[in-house]
């Protein structure tokens, strides 16, 4: 590789350097000012969006997912027996299964 050669790519690697560069800072604008918006909403949306958390918390129950036992343990807190939980839950139970699981065919 000859030195001009070896200098058009150095020239050219800094263009693109700082190219990259720009296109970062205008993601990372437009992130910081999508985030403020989110806030905005989020303060202004406030009572609703307790409003919905309440609601799923008594559709759903205290918690869900991976924290099926501190979820018993939540509602057997608030004075919720964990008969009425499983009552509650059984529309979401796959009908003609059995003791089978889900996933089987």
């Amino acid at each position: 590789m000859t030195e001009e050669e070896r200098q058009r790519r150095l020239v050219e690697m800094e263009a693109n350097a700082q190219a990259v560069e720009g296109e970062r800072r205008e993601r990372i604008q437009w992130a910081a000012q999508r985030d403020a918006r989110e806030a905005q909403g989020d303060a202004a949306a406030g009572a609703r969006g307790t409003f919905l958390r309440e609601a799923h918390k008594e559709v759903y129950g205290a918690g869900s997912g991976a924290a099926g036992d501190a979820a018993m343990q939540a509602a057997a807190g608030a004075g919720m027996s964990i008969e009425s939980s499983i009552r509650r839950r059984s529309h979401f139970l796959e009908k003609g299964r059995g003791d089978a699981s889900a996933f089987r065919r």
